[in-house]
């Protein structure tokens, strides 16, 4: 670079070794460069400072300042679909089991059905009652509401006379709700407690019951979900829970 400076300069056609020229020349370009780092520095320095403008009608949504991206993605909201991080359901199964047990259909709770006025000492009297109703074996019905015992007022229930399982199956839910509804909107304790399960998912881990229960008991019951039963008895509380969920409402 020196060389062709020295050449193409017409007023310089002297010895190369011009210890004078070489001096002035090195110090010149040492300037420039300086020159050009300090102009460019001064620039980059600038256009930081500067805000650019958005033109007119511009759809551009600017964002605040932000640290590593992994600031960015940590700071934004993340949708829960961690199984672990969702509550686990109420698994209930006989009714002298804590903490759950009232939720079973032989747990006793007295209440009365305010359409007939009959009172019953548990759910399970309600529905087995309403299945001798259902095919209007009155003797069976009264058979029910005479022995205080779930586990006999059970018994009972299986051996009304002119038994239809179809027909049965199209209201049996219905009948299970209801009674549920009717025990737990009758007695404060067993509500509170029943609102306190808030939206989680009400289970029957009965092993031997792959209809009203899951079919597991509750060692095994969450490990087994896609197996499954039809849990119907976990159903029907909790639609009874709305139901009571609403009552509560309509009282504030």
């Amino acid at each position: 670079m020196l060389l062709e400076a020295y050449s193409s300069d017409p007023a310089r056609q002297q010895d190369p070794a011009d210890s004078t020229y070489y001096i002035s020349m090195t110090k010149k370009n040492k300037s420039s460069k300086k020159t050009q780092v300090k102009n460019f520095t001064e620039d980059f320095e600038d256009a930081q400072e500067c805000e650019m403008e958005d033109p007119p009608n511009s759809s551009i949504v600017r964002l605040p300042p932000q640290g590593p991206a992994s600031d960015v993605f940590s700071s934004a909201p993340r949708e829960k679909h961690n199984k672990k991080s969702i509550r686990p359901p109420v698994l209930f199964h006989r009714e002298h089991e804590e903490p759950h047990g009232y939720l079973s259909q032989w747990y006793l709770s007295s209440f009365t059905d305010p359409t007939t006025n009959q009172t019953y000492n548990c759910a399970e009297q309600y529905m087995m009652h309403h299945k001798a109703l259902f095919r209007d074996d009155l003797t069976t019905a009264a058979s029910i509401l005479a022995t205080p015992y779930p586990k006999d007022q059970k018994a009972l229930g299986r051996c009304v006379a002119n038994w239809d399982d179809e027909a049965w199956d199209a209201v049996k839910e219905k009948v299970v709700e209801d009674g549920s509804y009717l025990k737990f909107s009758q007695n404060k304790d067993l509500k509170e407690r029943l609102l306190m399960t808030g939206e989680r998912e009400l289970v029957e881990a009965s092993a031997s019951d792959r209809v009203w229960g899951v079919g597991f008991n509750a060692k095994s019951a969450l490990s087994k979900r896609d197996e499954w039963g039809l849990s119907l008895l976990g159903k029907c509380l909790m639609r009874a829970r709305e139901r009571v969920k609403e009552d509560e409402a309509k009282r504030v």
